[in-house]
């Protein structure tokens, strides 16, 4: 996500048709009592509801985002479910195998590390990275499809000619 000046902020959300999905906020301000809708945080993972894709971006656009990218990777279901489960807390929010808490600057740094480690090598980033460096090298890992939203504008871009135009159905 992008604001006037610099890049803010980068989120995850991973999902899984067997699993449903997980979204990962890191620092950021989905489901906060004084920021947009609510929902339940558990450390920064955002548990119920987990907000879709369109959602988010609705959210986006009362903070001060300019533009937001989305890369869509497709993974196999056993790493998606790999990824959820290391995420998703157990006994109703009380554990989470995987750290997710995050201090402000570090959103980039921490999803990338969590993906380089833990995404069976399908995502590759530096392992320290600012939103626009991740960004780099998430367009370098050939992504499956693009969302580039400005407010109620999406532009797709995906493997042909076909997912070049405006869309609003994801």
């Amino acid at each position: 996500m992008y604001g006037k000046l610099i890049p803010l902020h980068t989120a995850l959300r991973v999902y899984s048709p067997e699993l449903g999905a997980v979204f990962w906020d890191p620092e950021g301000g989905y489901g906060k009592k004084k920021k947009g809708p609510k929902a339940k945080r558990v450390k920064d993972v955002v548990v119920d509801p987990v907000p879709t894709v369109k959602d988010y971006l609705k959210f986006r656009e009362v903070n001060p985002t300019q533009k937001t990218e989305v890369f869509e990777f497709h993974v196999d279901v056993e790493i998606a479910n790999k990824l959820i489960r290391m995420l998703t807390p157990e006994n109703d929010g009380e554990i989470i195998a995987y750290e997710t808490d995050v201090e402000g600057p570090f959103c980039s740094s921490s999803i990338s590390k969590f993906l380089t480690k833990h995404s069976d090598q399908t995502v590759q980033t530096p392992k320290v990275c600012l939103p626009q460096t991740f960004s780099k090298y998430l367009y370098q890992q050939n992504p499956d499809r693009v969302i580039i939203a400005d407010d109620d504008i999406y532009i797709e871009y995906g493997p042909g000619p076909e997912a070049q135009s405006p869309n609003t159905s994801f």
